[in-house]
């Protein structure tokens, strides 16, 4: 392609300026652990988007899933998980926003 017309270096400058995603990094801490009756997840993501949290026993089977919930960059954000889920077993959790996954593992108290 030919261009024609007046350029100016600005505008070849703002023309070139590309927007870089920004890393998604995820802060999670999941307490009591080990747990008895409930567990608190504080999560903070460094980007806005709908996040879920998926539990599976040691076997890999699901055992429940808390979704759609909505978070905003680097606001910090608590979710309350009542333990009936495991049944008083280890449980694995993983928690998902965008492609960046984050996982653990809940034990309970003997």
């Amino acid at each position: 392609s030919n261009y024609t017309g007046d350029f100016s270096a600005k505008d070849v400058f703002t023309a070139c300026v590309v927007a870089l995603p920004v890393p998604t990094k995820i802060e999670l801490t999941a307490y009591p652990n080990p747990y008895l009756n409930t567990v608190y997840f504080n999560i903070t993501s460094s980007v806005s988007g709908t996040g879920s949290l998926v539990f599976y026993n040691l076997l890999g089977e699901q055992l429940g899933v808390i979704e759609e919930t909505q978070f905003r960059a680097g606001v910090p954000q608590t979710i309350t998980v009542p333990m009936t889920i495991g049944h008083q077993q280890a449980v694995v959790y993983v928690f998902a926003i965008g492609s960046k996954k984050i996982e653990g593992t809940l034990l309970p108290q003997k």
